[in-house]
């Protein structure tokens, strides 16, 4: 299931959805805050969203891998990648791309809250792509 079935109160699917700012589906994941993009979007394979990350909130100590490609922008604070071993500090204007099948993880290294515009594209309609990023 995609971490956007989280948010999903109308089954109706879009081939266009437009997101005001003030009107962003919100869902809190321990002390994170995802706010989906894209919803009832019918092209599932791209989850969009707006994540809001506490201070020093991460994914936990479990690598995460899943299938497909996922981005990362950092609008505000810093967040620490680690993709296969190799660690990654994205501060405003940096981004990060990469194969998801490699192991990753996440967190806020700050103790200011970071946000991020997370976009995941999954090769396998359906998944658990979201959830993964944030059941630690």
């Amino acid at each position: 299931m995609p971490i956007a079935a989280f948010f999903e109160s109308d089954p109706i699917e879009k081939d266009i959805i437009f997101t005001p700012a003030d009107k962003r589906p919100s869902q809190f994941f321990g002390k994170a805050e995802m706010q989906n993009l894209g919803k009832n979007l019918s092209a599932s394979e791209i989850q969009p969203f707006f994540v809001t990350l506490l201070p020093e909130m991460g994914s936990g100590d479990q690598m995460i891998v899943h299938t497909g490609l996922e981005f990362v922008y950092s609008l505000e604070g810093c967040v620490q990648y680690i993709v296969d071993g190799e660690k990654f500090t994205l501060c405003p204007g940096d981004s990060l791309v990469f194969k998801a099948t490699l192991p990753h993880q996440w967190k806020n290294i700050t103790k200011q809250t970071a946000k991020i515009l997370l976009i995941l594209y999954s090769c396998d309609e359906g998944n658990e792509t979201g959830k993964r990023h944030f059941s630690g």
